[in-house]
């Protein structure tokens, strides 16, 4: 039985096979494992470059299998990152989200305060973002919608959110970036917001009556960042 967060996500979600479970697969074939495991998309490798970065690392490149992280791309170029895989492996690891430049006059009202709570959370320390500041999160889904992609220029970037790990399919936030500049050639390529490609929205989403959720929107930032992306 699919998660009543599941029912109204944003159509991006909906691809992302890493979250849900494959309908038609069979038994024992889950969307967490790895898409080249399923034949579908080949392993790969995040590294992100920290210095003056608004989206950080905690210290190395992320690749596939290791550490519990999931990283591939699929055969339509998009490539998907997680930071945490349902499994019980060794370890585990964490991106950074620093919302320490916030656009002005770009809030919502409905958010007054830095900390805002995860959906059905009392709004404390231990399960709230902080939209002021830098947040090091140990479940983080990326999702580059056309990376791959042949003759892109730029690809939707997604960020999905979860202050406690989440495998049902769901996530609290999202962080939206409309078109981040592509480079790169084979299978390597390079992504880097800056300027006004840097321009992201935040969202936390909420659930509401009848199994659905909404996104809500709580404001914009400046979140510059650069990454290269290996498949293997």
């Amino acid at each position: 039985m699919f998660n009543h967060k599941l029912s109204r996500c944003p159509p991006a979600v909906l691809t992302l096979l890493a979250l849900l479970v494959l309908p038609g697969a069979g038994p024992g074939i889950l969307a967490t494992d790895p898409l080249w495991a399923q034949g579908s998309a080949t392993p790969a490798q995040v590294q992100f470059e920290d210095f003056g970065s608004r989206i950080r690392s905690d210290g190395a490149a992320y690749v596939d299998g290791q550490l519990n992280v999931i990283c591939s791309v699929e055969k339509v170029g998009s490539t998907f990152l997680r930071t945490m895989s349902p499994y019980d492996g060794v370890g585990y690891r964490s991106i950074t989200l620093d919302f320490s430049d916030p656009i002005p006059g770009r809030r919502s009202t409905d958010f007054p305060d830095c900390l805002v709570p995860e959906q059905d959370e009392n709004p404390d320390d231990n399960y709230s973002l902080d939209t002021c500041g830098p947040n090091d999160l140990s479940d983080v889904r990326c999702y580059f919608l056309d990376l791959f992609r042949r003759g892109a220029a730029c690809t939707r970037v997604t960020l999905y959110l979860s202050k406690n790990r989440d495998f049902q399919g769901s996530a609290d936030f999202s962080l939206e970036f409309a078109c981040v500049p592509i480079s790169g050639t084979g299978n390597v390529r390079l992504l880097e917001a800056s300027g006004a490609n840097a321009t992201a929205s935040l969202y936390r989403h909420t659930a509401k009556n009848r199994g659905t959720t909404t996104r809500e929107w709580v404001a914009d930032y400046s979140m510059p960042f650069k990454c290269t992306v290996t498949r293997m």
